[in-house]
């Protein structure tokens, strides 16, 4: 049976061209998710202040207030606002590699995010990581 609203995840995609979410839309709704896509940091910045969401994916390539600014202006108005803290906010970068070598080796994050997923984005690698951060486990964050 199809989640009702309330149960449903439901992830927010910041960027300005289709990169993510051409992807991530088809995915999110085959694996019982909403996909809300904003493009650009001020709306982005809007929506994080208004609600929890359960995965937040932000391109690095926002023109204007770029994807570092936004969450750093988020961290400090949730620090001010709000108890619990955002998880599972992600940066989509082209300059990540992550190395299959080495399962280990930690990735510098940018600050305030949980984690990076390189771009292309595959519908693998993002069904994969919806069904992790469902679980409350993030593939790219091993604790």
């Amino acid at each position: 049976a199809p989640q009702n609203e309330q149960g449903m995840k439901v992830c927010l995609i910041v960027e300005e061209g289709k990169t993510i979410s051409g992807i991530a839309e088809k995915v999110t709704e085959e694996n019982g998710w909403k996909a809300i896509v904003v493009h650009n940091g001020e709306a982005a910045l809007r929506l994080l202040q208004m609600r929890n969401w359960d995965a937040i994916f932000l391109d690095d390539e926002l023109s204007g207030l770029d994807s570092c600014k936004v969450i750093e202006r988020f961290r400090e108005w949730e620090n001010k606002n709000r108890v619990n803290r955002q998880k599972n906010v992600f940066q989509v970068n082209s300059s990540f590699i992550p190395s299959n070598l080495e399962p280990s080796s930690t990735v510098q994050l940018p600050a305030g995010f949980d984690g990076v997923l390189g771009k292309p984005l595959t519908c693998k690698i993002f069904k994969d990581f919806l069904c992790a951060s469902a679980e409350g486990t993030s593939i790219l964050c091993p604790s």
